[in-house]
């Protein structure tokens, strides 16, 4: 996502509606083209700027009457702490189990101060790189820890994107024009890296970088073009090894392309007239959509939201109230899907958390459960195992359960 959309979870929601692109589409793939990728400079030390966060003090919650689950989980344990003073965020990385990557701003000034991840016991690790409290880093679990992905301003709208991994040291993955990273995925020591076209001079297209990064050797770089269709990178849906399936945006429409050994090849187009909240990959990728366009003004309680699979009928799903944060997180058979919405039109400042299981091939296996009242929320889920961080009322609130979707019960 772009410095405005980058998906965030933490105490402000920030909406991830993707915008989609002002070109309507008209063929059935993007076309692409593989690019050799140039050694990059070697990896250098770059220890964080911010200081660690300070230990939290961790109780039982006692009573977990106000919190649900979606049906098929089960709680396993809910825990809390005092959130830090001042303004805090804190978001999920990729393909993480446990943990949640925290910052803190202590004087409001929008730096942080310190910044760390929380492993699974909830305790604090080192310092990580994240230093506008609004504009985190794209972070993923990889092997080797945790890494995080941003960009660097250069001169006359140039920039340089890096990837940092524990426990300090970084290494330049590309430069261009506006250049932005857009997603970080990693499956095991692999990483993929999907940025907007990584060149002189920006346009539509999106660049992919799949490697090891605590291996000295370069990320294999493959450019997707997309001149005549207005293709702009929106998230990599799924990853297997070294083989990438990314998401593209267009006008109407979302294109989903598998990347495999420096080539591409195209797998399914959705339909996308609204926009996509996300896009992920299971049996068959699938994207979660608005029904229709989303209001400017919340007036009724009523707002559809759909999963779009390749050559099947969308799954309607009335959610009342827009989302304004989205996040999709793969299960051992199927996927957990939790938003932030307002609790209604005649509450818009009052918001809610609320969850569903979805299948495999993308069709809702659960109702909707209303999960609590927060101000934010991250997730992170591996297997059947599902954590849920809430932030409530100046609290950080730990939900841990194991989900399975109606099929794998």
């Amino acid at each position: 996502m772009t410095d405005g959309a980058r998906r965030l979870a933490g105490t402000l929601a920030l909406a991830v509606l993707a915008a989609p692109s002002c070109r309507r589409t008209k063929s059935a793939g993007p076309l692409t083209k593989p690019v050799a990728s140039a050694t990059p400079p070697a990896e250098h030390p770059s220890p964080p700027t911010v200081k660690p966060i300070e230990t939290l003090s961790w109780s039982t919650v006692k009573d977990t009457s106000p919190y649900g689950l979606p049906v098929g989980c089960v709680l396993r344990s809910a825990r809390s702490a005092k959130l830090p003073p001042g303004t805090t965020r804190f978001t999920a990385p990729s393909g993480s189990a446990a943990e949640l990557v925290l910052a803190e701003d202590e004087n409001g000034d929008g730096t942080v101060e310190r910044a760390a991840v929380l492993h699974a016991d909830g305790r604090p690790g080192s310092a990580v790189p994240w230093t506008a409290i609004d504009a985190p880093p794209l972070f993923a679990e990889s092997a080797a820890g945790v890494v995080a992905v941003d960009r660097v301003a250069l001169d006359e709208g140039r920039y340089r994107v890096e990837l940092w991994r524990q426990p300090g040291s970084a290494r330049t993955i590309a430069e261009g024009d506006a250049l932005d990273a857009m997603d970080v995925l990693c499956d095991g020591s692999i990483c993929a890296l999907l940025t907007t076209v990584a060149s002189a001079s920006a346009g539509p297209g999106a660049t992919l970088f799949v490697g090891d990064p605590a291996r000295p050797a370069p990320f294999q770089r493959v450019d997707i073009a997309g001149e005549e269709e207005g293709w702009t990178p929106l998230s990599i849906a799924k990853l297997e090894g070294s083989v990438a399936w990314v998401a593209l945006s267009g006008k109407d429409s979302v294109s989903i392309v598998r990347v495999e050994n420096g080539k591409t090849s195209s797998v399914a187009r959705l339909g996308a007239a609204f926009g996509v909240y996300d896009v992920a990959g299971g049996d068959a990728p699938f994207a979660i959509e608005p029904g229709e366009s989303p209001p400017t003004e919340c007036t009724r309680d009523s707002f559809p939201m759909k999963f779009v699979t390749p050559g099947t009928e969308a799954k309607p799903l009335d959610v009342q109230v827009p989302p304004e944060g989205l996040a999709t997180r793969r299960l051992a058979e199927g996927f957990f899907v939790a938003w932030l919405a307002p609790v209604s039109c005649r509450h818009k400042t009052r918001e809610m958390v609320r969850a569903l299981l979805s299948g495999p091939e993308g069709s809702p296996e659960s109702s909707t459960m209303a999960v609590a009242a927060a101000e934010g929320f991250a997730v992170a889920a591996s297997g059947s195992r599902v954590n849920l961080w809430l932030s409530v009322d100046g609290d950080l609130v730990r939900l841990e359960s194991e989900c399975r979707p109606a099929r794998s019960r």
